[in-house]
């Protein structure tokens, strides 16, 4: 039996499934404790407020993610939101800019994949990790948080 065919699109597409931010070395430490409602998220002592997306809000989010996929050079194309969120990106400044986190299809170059990606507005980084939980399930919003604040905030 032959092994699968290897088309640079699903190439590209692995290439990006398995992207880490540009700083990943910047990525979170330490405790994180995500409220049981999925509301809120605390790290050392702050509380960040999640602010879950919907309707015209989810297609804001669509919006950044996708722009956070152009500002890196990257054609791959950002449809379908399952969920969306955001967050400040820090709760003590009053410039704080926005993290975004979705659970979307991904195309690049006709090849479709579900995933969970995440875009720092202030400073352009992406990161996306496969989806591998049921549609809407809390764990898939949970692992998107999780995703969301490991490796897009402070990077």
């Amino acid at each position: 039996m032959s092994a699968p065919m290897q088309t640079p699109a699903l190439c590209a597409l692995a290439g990006l499934l398995a992207m880490a931010t540009t700083n990943a070395a910047q990525t979170l430490e330490g405790p994180m404790r995500i409220a049981k409602d999925l509301q809120s998220v605390r790290i050392g002592e702050y509380d960040y407020p999640l602010d879950w997306a919907e309707g015209q809000k989810l297609d804001e989010v669509t919006r950044e993610l996708q722009s956070g996929l152009t500002f890196n050079k990257l054609t791959t194309r950002v449809t379908d939101c399952d969920a969306g969120l955001s967050m400040p990106t820090s709760t003590t400044s009053n410039y704080a800019g926005k993290i975004y986190g979705g659970v979307c299809t991904l195309t690049t170059e006709g090849v479709t994949q579900r995933a969970l990606i995440c875009h720092d507005d202030m400073v352009g980084d992406v990161a996306v990790e496969g989806a591998r939980d049921a549609v809407g399930t809390m764990l898939e919003r949970r692992r998107l948080i999780e995703l969301t604040v490991r490796r897009c905030l402070g990077t």
